[in-house]
């Protein structure tokens, strides 16, 4: 990288904080120190020392290095890399942008808390759901079943 990349580079950085409250020089990192500036880093020193974010969620700037969350899937994290990210193991190619959205990005897992609904007849069966939204809409269905079969 050279120096006028870095320029370019906070022009990327300043495009994606547009409509956060995020400010542009909160997503430098310099010489593994992030939030270190108060205003527009003058990039002074040699660039392999500066670092960009790539991606915002919940108003925080995200690094490579970062693990983060899919709210679907909290379970596990997803590593970002300079390509995408890393999950189970396995790398994805993905533009950063994909990881720029609080609707399907969390930073940190949620806590561990399962609701376990069990299903007698037959047969008994268990499911867990860590999604309490999620675990009232099939308790929800279940009781419409249950009237149906009265």
């Amino acid at each position: 990288m050279k120096n006028i990349d870095l320029y370019v580079e906070y022009e990327r950085v300043n495009r994606m904080c547009e409509g956060t409250k995020v400010k542009p020089w909160k997503c430098v990192e310099f010489d593994k120190l992030r939030g270190l500036f108060l205003s527009k880093p003058s990039f002074d020193d040699l660039p392999e020392n500066y670092k960009f974010s790539v991606a915002i969620i919940e108003d925080t700037p995200v690094f490579v290095g970062d693990t983060i969350y899919h709210k679907s899937c909290p379970d596990n994290g997803y590593t970002i890399t300079e390509t995408g990210y890393v999950h189970d193991s396995h790398e994805f190619v993905y533009d950063h942008k994909y990881f720029s959205s609080d609707d399907h990005w969390i930073l940190k897992p949620p806590e561990k808390i399962c609701y376990t609904i069990t299903i007698t007849g037959d047969e008994q069966h268990s499911y867990k759901f860590n999604d309490i939204e999620r675990w009232k809409e099939v308790e929800k269905l279940l009781n419409q079943y249950t009237e149906l079969l009265k």
